[in-house]
C-alpha cells in the first residue's frame, strides 16, 4: 500500500516489453507487480483504507484462533490409573506418561494432546475406547463452548476473507488464493477431485473392507470400523 513505491514498480511494469528482460528478470517483475496488486495497490484510497482494516482484523482474529488452539491443547489431560489401560503402549511412551503425571503431582499416567503424547497413544494403544476419547478431544478442540471456543472466530475469519477477496475483485477467497497456484481456479480443483473420486473410490472401499476384516479378526468380535 506504499503508493510511491508501487508507482515505481508500475512504471517499469508498463514498459516491460521495451526493456528486453530475460526470463528471470521478467519473472521477478511479474511477481513483484502481482504481489503489490494482490495486496490492494490498485485500489481507490477508500478501498485501501478498508483493506487495511480488514487485513488488520484478520491478522488479530487468526492470532486469537491459534492461541486458543494452543491453550486448549495444553489444558487437556487424560489420566489413566490402571495398568490394563496401557495395553499395547511401548515402554518409553508409558514412562513419559508417568513422568507427566509425576510432574503434575498426580498418580498413574497422563496423556495429553501434544504430538509426542497423542500420536504414540493413537498408534499403539489396544484400548479402543481410550483411543476414541483422545481422538475426539483432539478433533473437537475449541469447538464445544468455554473460554477458548473458536467457532465465532472461524466464522469471522471466513467472512473477512470473503470481504478481502471481493474487494480485490474475486468472487470468493478460494479464487483469490488459487490465482497463484497450479490449479488457477476452483473449477479445475473440483474437476480434479471428481476425477480422483471416480478413479480411486472402488479401491478405497476395498481397503476399508480389508481393514474392517482385519479389525474383526484381531479383536475376535464383530466391530464397526469408525
Amino acid at each position: 500500500l506504499n503508493e510511491k513505491l508501487f508507482e515505481r514498480v508500475k512504471a517499469v511494469y508498463n514498459k516491460r516489453d521495451a526493456l528486453h528482460l530475460n526470463l528471470e528478470e521478467s519473472k521477478l517483475l511479474q511477481d513483484t507487480y502481482d504481489g503489490f496488486v494482490r495486496r490492494g495497490a490498485n485500489m481507490s484510497p477508500e478501498d485501501k483504507e478498508k483493506f487495511r482494516k480488514l487485513s488488520s482484523e484478520l491478522s488479530l482474529v487468526s492470532l486469537t484462533y491459534g492461541q486458543n488452539i494452543l491453550k486448549e491443547t495444553n489444558l487437556f489431560e487424560m489420566q489413566l490409573t490402571k495398568k490394563e489401560q496401557l495395553a499395547g503402549l511401548p515402554e518409553d511412551v508409558v514412562a513419559a506418561a508417568a513422568m507427566e503425571a509425576k510432574e503434575k503431582g498426580k498418580s498413574g499416567w497422563i496423556f495429553t494432546l501434544s504430538y509426542p503424547s497423542y500420536l504414540p497413544f493413537m498408534k499403539y494403544s489396544e484400548v479402543r475406547e481410550l483411543r476414541e476419547q483422545l481422538y475426539r478431544a483432539y478433533n473437537s478442540r475449541c469447538a464445544h463452548g468455554g473460554e477458548f471456543d473458536n467457532r465465532e472466530n472461524m466464522r469471522r475469519i471466513a467472512a473477512l476473507r470473503i470481504e478481502i477477496a471481493q474487494l480485490l475483485g474475486y468472487s470468493n477467497y478460494a479464487d483469490y488464493v488459487l490465482t497463484r497456484r497450479m490449479a488457477e481456479d476452483t473449477g479445475k480443483v473440483f474437476q480434479l477431485l471428481d476425477q480422483l473420486c471416480e478413479a480411486y473410490k472402488p479401491a478405497a472401499l476395498q481397503e476399508v473392507k480389508e481393514v474392517q476384516d482385519y479389525a474383526i479378526a484381531n479383536e475376535g468380535k464383530n466391530i464397526t470400523l469408525m
